[in-house]
C-alpha cells in the first residue's frame, strides 16, 4: 500500500514539476519587448489601460521605422476617444503614414487634439487626393480661422487645380478681418499650380494674383513677396494684367489703392503699383516691357491737377521709385534699343520732361541709375558717355547746394559732392574692356583731389581683370578666367567678373556662372542672377535648390532678398524649361 501512495505521490510530483517548466516557458516567451514595433502595436491594440499608456511612453524610444510598425494601434487608440488620443494623434502625425488617412481626416473635421494643422499637413504630404474634396468643403464651410489655417498647410502639399477657385476667394477677402497668412498660403498654392498648370486660370484667377502683391493689413503686413512669386510663377499669362496696371488701368487695384490712400500722409497714391508692375515685367523679361518703358520715360512727368498738397508730393515721389525701375529694367531686358535714352539721361537730356517730380537728390539717384542700366544692357558703346560723364558731368543744383555749404564754413565731403562722377567711372570701369583703361588712367592723372583719385584708382583692378582674361583666348577660357576671380577679396574685381560673365556666349559662361552660384558673396552673386537670365540653364534649378537649403538658416535683411531673388529667377527657369 505505501509503495503504491509512494509511486502515485512521485508521478504527481514529476507532473507538477513538468507543469511548472511549462509555466516558466509561457512566461519567459511573455517577456516585455518593448524595442519591438510590432509589440508595442499588439499592447495597443489588445493590452489593458495601463499597457497602453506603457506602450505609448515606450514607442518615444523607437525610430521612425520601427515606430511606424505601430500605426494600427495608434489608430485605434485615436479613433476609440480614450484618454490617449492625444498623445497616439502626436506619433501619427510624425510618422505620417496612408494608413491612418482617414484618422487624419477625423481630426481636422473634428478637432480632438492640438494637431490639426499637422494632421492637415500629414494628408498633404502622404498625396492622400481622394480627401481633397472634403477638405475643400471644410475649407469653404467653416467660420474657425484656426481650421482654414490648418486645412490651407495640408493644400501645399496638394497643388491641384480644384484648388484655384477656393484660393481664388481667399484673396478677395478682407485682409483686415481674415487672417493674412490664409492670403499668403494662398498665393504660395496658386503659384505651384501656376508653374505646373497655367491654363486652368482664368481671368479672375490672374486678376487675384496680380492684385495680391498690392495687399497689406492694418498691421503692415504684406503680400508682395509671396504673390510677387506666385506672379513669376504665373509667367506670360500675368503680363497683360501687369501691362493694365503699369498704365493705371487697373480697376481693382486703383479701388484698394483709394480705400488705404488717406491724409495725411497718402501713403498708396494710384501710381504706386507702377513701381512693383515695372519689376515684374522686368523679372519675367516680358516683350511688351520695353516699348512700355520707353513711352513711359517719353511722358512729361507731372502729378495730376486734381491731386492735393501731400497727396501730389506723394505721387511724384512713386514717380521717381518708377523711372528707378524702368532704367534698370531697360538693361535687365537687354532692349538695345533704349541705349540712346538711357544715355539721353546719363547726359541730363531728360531733366525738362522730369522737372516737376525731380530735386538734386532724385536726379543724382536717376542719372546714376541710367549708367546702370547701361552697363546691365552690355552697351559698350556708352563707354564714352560714361567716362565724359565721369571727367565733367554736374549735377547743376547739388553744386550750387555744395557751394553753398561751402559758404557757411560747412564743406560737403569730396567723394559725396562729386559721387555721381565717381559712380559713372565705376560704371564705366564694369563696362569697359581692358583696352579702355587708358581713359581711366588719364582721369587719373588729371584729378587733383587726392580722395577722389583713390576712387578712380579702385577702379583700375576691373580693367587690369578684363585685360587680362580678354587675352585668353576662347570664350571657354574667357569665362574660366572670370569665374577664378568670383571668389577675389577686391569686391570691384568679383562684381567685375560676374558682369563679364553674363556678356559671354552661353554655352561658355553658364556652367561657369552655375558651378560659382553657391560660393560667392551676395553682391557678385545678385550679379550672377541677372547673368542666368541671359545665359538660361537648367543645371541652374537643382543648384538653386540646393543653396536655399544649405543657406536655410541664414538671417538677416541681405540674404532674405538675395533667397526672393533666387526664388523669383528659379520660377522663370523653371517655365523657360517646362
Amino acid at each position: 500500500m505505501n509503495t503504491i501512495i509512494s509511486v502515485v505521490e512521485s508521478r504527481s510530483f514529476r507532473t507538477w514539476l513538468g507543469l511548472c517548466a511549462l509555466v516558466l516557458t509561457i512566461s519567459a516567451c511573455e517577456q516585455p519587448n518593448w524595442k519591438s514595433g510590432k509589440y508595442i502595436n499588439q499592447k495597443l491594440l489588445d493590452g489593458s489601460t495601463t499597457d497602453r499608456r506603457i506602450a505609448l511612453k515606450k514607442l518615444e524610444e523607437l525610430d521612425d521605422k520601427k515606430r511606424a510598425k505601430a500605426v494600427p494601434g495608434l489608430v485605434q487608440t485615436y479613433m476609440s476617444g480614450e484618454g490617449n488620443r492625444e498623445e497616439a494623434m502626436r506619433f501619427l502625425v510624425d510618422i505620417r503614414s496612408e494608413k491612418a488617412k482617414d484618422t487624419y481626416l477625423k481630426e481636422v473635421e473634428e478637432q480632438h487634439t492640438d494637431y490639426v494643422g499637422a494632421a492637415a499637413e500629414a494628408l498633404g504630404e502622404i498625396g492622400a487626393k481622394d480627401t481633397l474634396g472634403d477638405l475643400i468643403e471644410l475649407y469653404e464651410s467653416t467660420n474657425d480661422n484656426s481650421t482654414k489655417r490648418a486645412i490651407v498647410r495640408g493644400f501645399q502639399y496638394m497643388p491641384d487645380p480644384k484648388l484655384i477657385d477656393p484660393l481664388t476667394k481667399t484673396l478677395y477677402s478682407n485682409v483686415d478681418n481674415n487672417p493674412i497668412a490664409l492670403h499668403s498660403y494662398s498665393c504660395e498654392i496658386l503659384g505651384n499650380i501656376a508653374q505646373q498648370n497655367p491654363d486652368a486660370f482664368d481671368d479672375k484667377a490672374k486678376r487675384a494674383l496680380v492684385r495680391g502683391q498690392f495687399l497689406a493689413n492694418n498691421k503692415g503686413q504684406n503680400l508682395s513677396k509671396p504673390c510677387g512669386l506666385a506672379v513669376q510663377k504665373l509667367g506670360e499669362p500675368a503680363v497683360p494684367f501687369l501691362v493694365e496696371t503699369f498704365k493705371g488701368n487697373n480697376k481693382e487695384i486703383n479701388q484698394w489703392f483709394r480705400k488705404y490712400n488717406t491724409p495725411p500722409d497718402y501713403p498708396y497714391p494710384q501710381n504706386r503699383a507702377k513701381v512693383t508692375a515695372a519689376r515684374r515685367l522686368t523679372t519675367l523679361r516680358a516683350d511688351d516691357a520695353s516699348a512700355l518703358f520707353l513711352d513711359d520715360m517719353n511722358e512729361t512727368k507731372k502729378a495730376p491737377e486734381q491731386l492735393p498738397g501731400k497727396h501730389a508730393v506723394a505721387w511724384r515721389k512713386k514717380e521717381g521709385q518708377v523711372l528707378h525701375e524702368v532704367l534698370f529694367g531697360l538693361g535687365e531686358i537687354g532692349a538695345s534699343e533704349a541705349r540712346e535714352s538711357l544715355e539721353e539721361v546719363l547726359l541730363g537730356e531728360y531733366k525738362k520732361k522730369w522737372t516737376n517730380i525731380t530735386d538734386w537728390s532724385i536726379t543724382l539717384q536717376l542719372r546714376q541709375d541710367a549708367a546702370f542700366g547701361l552697363v546691365r544692357l552690355g552697351a559698350r558703346e556708352s563707354t564714352d558717355a560714361l567716362i565724359e560723364m565721369a571727367r565733367d558731368g554736374v549735377i547743376v543744383d547739388m553744386e550750387r547746394r555744395a557751394s553753398m555749404l561751402e559758404k557757411r564754413g560747412k564743406p560737403m565731403k569730396i567723394t559725396q559732392r562729386y559721387q555721381f562722377n565717381w559712380m559713372s567711372a565705376k560704371a564705366f570701369a564694369y563696362l569697359a574692356e581692358g583696352d579702355d583703361m587708358s581713359e581711366l588712367e588719364e582721369l587719373i592723372d588729371d584729378t587733383e583731389e587726392n580722395k577722389l583719385r583713390k576712387k578712380y584708382e579702385s577702379f583700375l583692378p576691373a580693367l587690369e581683370l578684363a585685360k587680362a582674361c580678354g587675352n585668353k583666348g576662347s570664350a571657354k577660357a574667357q569665362a574660366q578666367c572670370y569665374g577664378e576671380k568670383l571668389s577675389s577679396n577686391d569686391v570691384i574685381v568679383r562684381e567685375k567678373a560676374a558682369w563679364e560673365l553674363g556678356r559671354l556666349p552661353k554655352e561658355a559662361a553658364a556652367p561657369v556662372v552655375v558651378e560659382h552660384l553657391g560660393d560667392v558673396e551676395l553682391d557678385a552673386r545678385e550679379i550672377l542672377t541677372l547673368a542666368l537670365y541671359n545665359n538660361p540653364h537648367e543645371s541652374a534649378i537643382k543648384k538653386i535648390d540646393t543653396i536655399l537649403e544649405e543657406e536655410s538658416d541664414e538671417t538677416g535683411s541681405a540674404y532674405e532678398r538675395d533667397h526672393h531673388r533666387l526664388k523669383l529667377l528659379r520660377a522663370w527657369l523653371k517655365n523657360q524649361f517646362a
